[in-house]
């Protein structure tokens, strides 16, 4: 979906109307982020890290299982009730399968509720903040044909979302500028 003003269209992407590759639904747009989410999401995840330090409370077990096939790596977490965790921006699109539980997941995106059984595709430059309503399984496949946890880490996951922009071609300072000088000539726009 478009929303025009004036002489100066402005797209406004929806998850619903992304433009997707015929019979898929991963989008071929790439993510251009939400400023004010990801400050709320680089907030929260500050504010938990800051209050573990201060209390001395560890972070909470969330065991990890790691699954190699030709091509793919598989990352197998285990959520338990009651854990709230923040994850890493993931620099390309992925499979997710929730296997066991249930899961309440803010995101650019907005708010879902997932509940096990689940299989869904992430976009590129997702970073979830995750509540499990239960124990939970969560599976992430990625496309690799590395066996080293640290070289996946670094071809699978941006450190910051300004690294992920950047491989993006995306400018967000520049985008932001843009939609506020959209905003002045058309007050409103959503």
């Amino acid at each position: 979906m478009v929303s025009e003003c004036g002489e100066h269209p402005l797209p406004v992407l929806s998850f619903e109307d992304q433009h997707r590759v015929p019979g898929s639904t991963v989008s071929v747009i790439p993510r251009t982020g939400n400023p004010e989410i990801r400050e709320e999401i680089l907030g929260l995840e500050s504010d938990i890290r800051q209050f573990l330090r201060e209390t001395g409370t560890p972070e909470p077990e969330c065991p990890l299982t790691h699954h190699f096939a030709p091509g793919a790596y598989g990352r197998q977490i285990l959520l338990p009730k009651g854990v709230l965790v923040v994850g890493k921006i993931h620099k390309h699109a992925h499979l997710n399968m929730v296997m066991q539980g249930k899961v309440t997941v803010g995101t650019e995106d907005g708010i879902k509720h997932i509940e096990a059984p689940a299989v869904f595709v992430s976009s590129p430059g997702t970073k979830r903040v995750v509540f499990a309503h239960e124990d939970t399984i969560w599976v992430t496949v990625h496309v690799t044909e590395s066996r080293d946890l640290d070289e996946i880490e670094n071809q699978i996951i941006a450190k910051t979302y300004a690294e992920f922009d950047a491989l993006q071609g995306i400018d967000m300072k520049g985008l932001v500028v843009a939609i506020a000088q959209k905003e002045a000539v058309c007050p409103g726009l959503q």
